[in-house]
């Protein structure tokens, strides 16, 4: 599964964009969501690790 940025998700998902982006900082400490490319204000790609979810 690929997501774009955290305002997608978090409209997607119902939550805040400021709270999206706490949780996925949390996924990704964790090791279940990892980033891909270059951001400035968040994740610029997430993605599923190792075939998660």
């Amino acid at each position: 599964m690929y997501f774009s940025d955290a305002k997608s998700i978090s409209k997607a998902i119902g939550l805040k964009p400021s709270r999206t982006r706490d949780y996925l900082k949390q996924l990704v400490d964790e090791g279940i969501l990892e980033v891909e490319g270059e951001y400035k204000n968040g994740a610029d790609a997430v993605q599923e690790h190792d075939g998660l979810a």
